[in-house]
């Protein structure tokens, strides 16, 4: 209920302010623009970089102190599957800002059964790399 002192111009006149709070808020928000894309051959260079160094058991959360660091967050990679073999595809697709790249892996599962799996990420290189599966 809306008390009689608060008439419709005064709660038009709150809603005008609120309206306009907010549109300025957006326009603050808008000056920074996206991010730039992705270089498809720092993508290519990173994610061979993890692959490599899942294959050979090394340790993932040290690419992060690299320079560049590179953060990848495939979740195969870190609950005990192993990478026996990789084979990345040719080329790449942009993903909005990001970079997609297809690898054709043997990856080896905790029972020790080895499956042939196509695998595609998604890799930021800007302000940091992130490899991420799709």
């Amino acid at each position: 209920m809306i008390p009689r002192s608060f008439g419709c111009k005064s709660l038009a006149r709150s809603l005008a302010g609120a309206a306009l709070l907010l549109a300025g808020a957006g326009l603050l928000g808008c000056g920074r623009g996206l991010p730039p894309k992705a270089s498809p051959e720092d993508a290519r260079q990173a994610l061979r970089l993890a692959l490599n160094a899942w294959q050979q058991g090394d340790s993932l959360e040290a690419l992060s102190k690299g320079r560049p660091a590179v953060y990848f967050n495939d979740p195969k990679a870190h609950d005990g599957r192993r990478l026996m073999s990789y084979e990345m595809e040719d080329g790449y697709d942009y993903f909005g800002q990001s970079v997609r790249v297809r690898v054709n892996a043997m990856l080896e599962g905790k029972d020790g059964d080895v499956v042939e799996r196509e695998l595609t990420y998604i890799i930021d290189t800007s302000p940091v790399i992130v490899i991420i599966p799709d």
